[in-house]
């Protein structure tokens, strides 16, 4: 979820029910944060979701995840980030998110990030205030 600048992330805790795998698990949180986060447009659908078991998620939207982004460097960056980062820290099964629409790769959303690759964790700069923190401390101690 973007935090209230906008500009990074933020943390929000939210329980989901209990499912039989953790794949079904994945999406009832994918489409809470397209729901609930101002970083996916409007309309945006959760099509499909893939876990390989070397750790990738593959999470295919509707067409509207392109054509309705409001573009932008920040906004595609908390769209991307907010996603891997929200099932990477949340599921350890999972090492890396990679986003598709309509089944099939793209290149960007909006042009400032190349979504033929996988991503993991946010960078420090995007993470909610709570995680910089804590890496900083981590790297201290």
């Amino acid at each position: 979820v973007p935090a209230g600048s906008g500009r990074s992330l933020a943390t929000e805790e939210q329980e989901i029910q209990l499912e039989d795998s953790v794949q079904k698990q994945v999406r009832q949180v994918v489409e809470l944060l397209v729901r609930r986060s101002a970083s996916f447009p409007d309309g945006v659908e959760v099509r499909e979701i893939f876990i390989t078991s070397q750790g990738v998620a593959y999470v295919d939207f509707s067409p509207e995840l392109v054509q309705e982004h409001p573009g932008g460097t920040s906004a595609e960056e908390l769209t991307v980030f907010g996603l891997s980062h929200t099932l990477v820290v949340n599921f350890p099964v999972i090492k890396t998110v990679k986003i598709l629409v309509e089944g099939r790769e793209i290149q960007t959303i909006a042009g400032h990030l190349d979504l033929t690759v996988p991503y993991g964790r946010a960078p420090d700069y995007l993470r909610p205030e709570s995680e910089r923190s804590e890496s900083r401390n981590n790297e201290t101690s």
